[in-house]
């Protein structure tokens, strides 16, 4: 067993391998980070960037906090609507992808959706970040 999380959710290896097998070929035509997009939405500016990376990274926790808490139909479509749009305009492609897909689904009802949903999440939001790792080091 592993422990995802800091609620120690306990989930088989065998269904996180199989879960970040499925979210990567189902974004697999998409970057977790379009640079080129955000440099264009930013004019270049590297504060400006930085400024708007920051605001997308507190609303990555925000909804990381809203799948810990009970999940509602209302709570759940604003939720992913506003991750779609909002990870849209960075050019986080693979989170918005996961945004889109959930936009489609009716609210998780079991605790294993909800696992399973914060494992996608959890997994996107690391290409995300590792993506803006290689950025800050590359330049």
């Amino acid at each position: 067993m592993a422990v995802c999380g800091r609620d120690g959710c306990g989930v088989e290896l065998t269904m996180v391998s199989k879960l970040s097998e499925k979210t990567r070929s189902a974004s697999k035509d998409c970057i977790s980070l379009d640079l080129a997009f955000l440099n264009e939405n930013t004019f270049g500016d590297k504060v400006l960037r930085d400024e708007i990376i920051s605001l997308f990274r507190a609303q990555l926790q925000t909804v990381d906090e809203f799948l810990r808490g009970p999940l509602d139909q209302k709570g759940w479509r604003y939720m992913t609507h506003t991750l779609k749009g909002a990870a849209s305009a960075v050019g986080a492609q693979q989170i918005t992808a996961l945004a889109a897909k959930w936009e489609q689904e009716p609210v998780p009802a079991t605790s294993r959706r909800v696992s399973v949903c914060r494992l996608s999440f959890a997994d996107a939001v690391f290409e995300f970040e590792t993506a803006l790792t290689d950025l800050s080091v590359a330049g």
